[in-house]
């Protein structure tokens, strides 16, 4: 139960991000998260995995433009951060490590 809760947050939290990074990088990198687990076999560690990576994403964006409390890390970058690229290299880092 608690998982859901915290899932349904963190959907809440990325779609307001929506307007700091396209959607597209967003999607593309969840696309690829769900690939990389049917490819490993994952199983139930699928949502975990995909929450871990939307967490990391959230937290990168909201380092460029601070309008969120951070979930995980106290981040700082600057404005001019590209923000598709901070959600990639976030995405990126920890699904390679999952």
């Amino acid at each position: 139960m608690e998982s859901v809760k915290r899932m349904s947050v963190i959907a809440s939290l990325l779609v307001g991000l929506a307007g700091i990074a396209h959607a597209d990088v967003i999607t593309d990198w969840h696309k690829k998260t769900v690939l990389a687990g049917v490819k490993a076999k994952a199983g139930v560690m699928q949502e975990r995995n995909a929450a871990i990576v939307h967490v990391a994403m959230f937290d990168a964006l909201n380092a460029i433009e601070r309008r969120y409390t951070p979930y995980r890390v106290q981040l700082t970058a600057a404005s001019n951060t590209s923000r598709e690229a901070a959600a990639s290299a976030a995405a990126h880092f920890l699904l390679i490590r999952l």
